[in-house]
């Protein structure tokens, strides 16, 4: 079995605008359409039997609907795991995590030059 362990995806409604906006910023091109579907099709093309992907929260306020998404996602392939994202300044970390736990999400994302944060910060 071969495993993708970073993959990056949008719901299809964001994903041209996320790219957009990503690749940009890191001045790095985007391999895939950024969907869950465009990914698959570059995974069914390389050989690829898994893929994880790692949502990230740049703001608070976006972890609930990330994560929502995530579940959603796990349900919905067999060969996509999402990971939930957290991010450090939200208040209600201790019942997003809870709620991970309760929706079977394996692992989330944290992502210090994104979050605006060091990693050895007590946050």
């Amino acid at each position: 079995m071969i495993i993708d362990f970073h993959t990056h995806t949008f719901p299809d409604s964001l994903a041209q605008r996320a790219l957009a906006v990503l690749t940009g910023n890191a001045d790095i091109p985007a391999y895939t359409d950024g969907t869950c579907d465009g990914l698959r099709a570059s995974m069914h093309d390389a050989g690829i039997d898994l893929s994880v992907m790692m949502p990230i929260a740049t703001k608070p306020s976006q972890a609930r609907g990330i994560n929502a998404w995530a579940v959603e996602t796990n349900r919905r392939y067999d060969d996509l795991v999402c990971f939930g994202s957290l991010h450090p300044e939200s208040e209600e970390w201790a019942a997003e995590i809870a709620q991970l736990a309760r929706d079977g999400i394996r692992g989330i994302k944290l992502h210090p030059e994104y979050q605006q944060f060091f990693v050895d910060d007590p946050r």
